[in-house]
């Protein structure tokens, strides 16, 4: 099974304007990436240091103890009367799913988490590991769910594997045993982005 982030983060870019609001959204790389502005001040991610006078900072998705997180690093010169979730935001923070940074001018950011488990086959490097569940050991053709912690939980579909019962022990835990995550199934985002 390939390993998949198991997550993404996306800003969602609204800018108000009379009488009508535009709201796009950027996929974040999985590596540290500048938020700036392009010439018509339309906010992208570039890998590279952008013009001065043009970042607003570096972002940075990381995975916590608590969850996914947005590392944001604000510049000094964007930074001043920047506003999360209704405070000054601080040069460094911690973002998560929810948050809003507003900007002078009419332009707010939302920060959304989309999940994206990993579901397959077991495959021959987790054939026989133990499921945390049940306890039963992995056959190599077993589907499964794999958490961000490493552990494999079984997955089968009623008559997918018609030589044994089927074991959905992620359909039945709603976190996992060994880092006590929400098992999450289904790929979308954990809260509705465009509010």
């Amino acid at each position: 099974m390939s390993a998949v982030p198991s997550f993404e983060m996306h800003l969602f870019v609204r800018t108000e304007a009379e009488n009508a609001s535009d709201v796009r959204r950027l996929e974040l790389p999985q590596s540290p990436s500048f938020l700036s502005f392009d010439k018509a001040r339309v906010p992208e991610f570039t890998s590279a240091s952008p013009a001065s006078g043009r970042e607003i900072g570096l972002l940075e998705p990381v995975d916590t103890a608590f969850g996914p997180r947005l590392l944001f690093l604000v510049s000094r010169a964007f930074g001043r009367g920047l506003r999360l979730n209704g405070q000054p935001l601080p040069r460094v923070a911690l973002l998560r799913d929810g948050d809003r940074i507003a900007a002078p001018g009419g332009r707010s950011f939302g920060v959304a988490l989309f999940r994206r488990p990993s579901v397959g086959p077991a495959g021959a490097p987790l054939s026989g590991r133990e499921c945390p569940v049940c306890r039963t050991a992995l056959a190599e053709s077993t589907s499964v769910f794999r958490c961000p912690c490493g552990a494999a939980i079984h997955l089968d579909a009623a008559g997918e594997n018609p030589a044994a019962e089927a074991l959905e022990c992620a359909r039945l835990a709603s976190e996992c045993p060994i880092c006590t995550r929400a098992i999450v199934l289904e790929a979308g985002y954990a809260s509705d982005p465009e509010r």
